[in-house]
């Protein structure tokens, strides 16, 4: 079947629509090719390794095919690289998996044409990611025409319109010297040769780069801040460390309290909402390899020319917040008593809800990204249509299974934005 190719010179809605029909052409090419391999194994009884491997990629993991023909993972992997031969009982099994897979792929299509269907009101769309929990998250996202990519940013709001130049230059300088300190005091706890310190000082190093960028991200340097707080009055960091640096570890937070100040105003406050939100305690938390098997899936991300589609610094975040949960998953298996574990849980809990708020705030700005801010889509329609295509159509329910996990125990996460409401 032959790919349509969109109109890259409409705009808005129609745009829109032009995007999907070029998501169900790719949609109804992958369903044509699944039905010709099921022909092939029904009519022939022939099974081609290939054209297996290549339609099995595109939807869904060897695991997933796996458990609905029937065998391990290891055994659908020997299919593809032609190690094994699947038998005749088998290849009816492959069969009847195709079917569902191929169903899969139809519900798909009927989505796609529920929402062109729909009517877009693109301020609504806006209004109802701001005003939703996702305002609390650690950072924004926006579209940059200049490198073709999704970038993370501040939040507009964030930024104080009425600020003067002098404020400006006094947040600039509060930074420059609040990078010189994370460098010293890293430096020092570094050479002291002192274990148990890693995130402090892989924090203080993360807020040094954070300040040295022409424009800082104010809510990761917040989160930065915060860690570094916790780890700096930990009982069993205070005991080591020298009185020395635990002098200039205080200095720093006292000056860190005042460059948030100069951030932020009633934006900075939105962030302890955080605290308030609920985790269900029978759904195990996001671990920190979750984080970090996302910002994977990210980083994989290209569009049709092999340029990536987001900006690396989205995924260092998540890296960033993977290690974090990772240190404190660890810190709570080895809690000597029963209250310092209870506190080590909270901070892996409030961890785990400001990378899970990252990641929905994420999702949902790719997932709707035409509908909130179309004008993007005015030449860069390439870039836009492999944004799509990743979320939905790249290997379909893998971004979907992760996010939905999340959301098991943080149920204050939006709906996954490409299912069925």
């Amino acid at each position: 079947m032959r790919i349509y190719e969109p109109d890259f010179s409409k705009d808005g809605v129609d745009f829109f629509q032009e995007m999907k029909k070029w998501q169900n052409s790719v949609t109804l090419d992958r369903i044509e090719r699944l039905q010709a391999i099921k022909t092939q194994l029904e009519v022939d009884d022939i099974f081609n390794p290939r054209d297996f491997q290549s339609v099995r990629y595109e939807t869904g993991s060897q695991g997933e095919w796996a458990e609905h023909i029937g065998v391990s993972s290891a055994t659908v992997g020997n299919y593809e690289r032609n190690l094994t031969t699947p038998n005749a009982s088998r290849r009816r099994e492959i069969a009847k998996a195709i079917s569902f897979f191929i169903d899969q792929q139809k519900r798909t299509i009927d989505l796609a044409e529920e929402r062109v269907g729909t009517n877009i009101d693109v301020l609504a769309a806006k209004d109802k990611l701001r005003d939703t929990v996702l305002e609390a998250s650690l950072t924004d996202f926006s579209f940059d025409p200049s490198v073709q990519q999704i970038v993370p940013v501040p939040f507009a709001e964030d930024e104080d319109n009425r600020s003067s130049k002098l404020l400006e230059q006094n947040r600039n300088d509060l930074a420059s010297a609040l990078r010189e300190h994370a460098a010293d005091i890293s430096n020092s706890l570094s050479n002291s040769n002192i274990g148990g310190l890693r995130r402090l000082v892989s924090s203080l190093k993360s807020y040094e780069l954070e300040c040295a960028k022409v424009r800082a991200n104010p809510r990761r340097l917040y989160r930065l801040g915060l860690t570094i707080s916790r780890a700096s009055t930990n009982r069993q960091v205070v005991e080591i460390v020298s009185e020395e640096d635990l002098s200039e570890l205080n200095g720093f937070r006292q000056d860190h309290q005042e460059l948030m100040r100069l951030y932020y105003r009633e934006a900075l406050l939105k962030l302890q909402s955080i605290d308030e939100l609920e985790i269900v305690e029978q759904f195990d938390l996001p671990s920190g390899q979750d984080f970090r098997n996302f910002a994977e899936e990210i980083e994989k991300a290209k569009d049709k020319d092999g340029n990536k589609i987001f900006d690396p610094e989205i995924s260092n975040l998540l890296i960033d917040i993977s290690s974090e949960v990772q240190e404190l998953e660890s810190d709570e298996i080895l809690a000597d008593t029963a209250a310092t574990k209870e506190i080590v849980r909270k901070r892996k809990g409030q961890a785990v809800k400001n990378g899970a708020i990252l990641v929905g705030r994420f999702v949902i700005f790719a997932g709707f990204l035409v509908a909130v801010d179309p004008l993007v889509a005015i030449g860069v329609a390439g870039s836009i249509a492999s944004i799509l295509g990743f979320i939905e159509q790249g290997k379909p329910g893998l971004i979907q299974k992760y996010y939905e996990q999340m959301r098991q125990a943080l149920p204050f996460l939006p709906p996954y934005p490409f299912q069925r409401q």
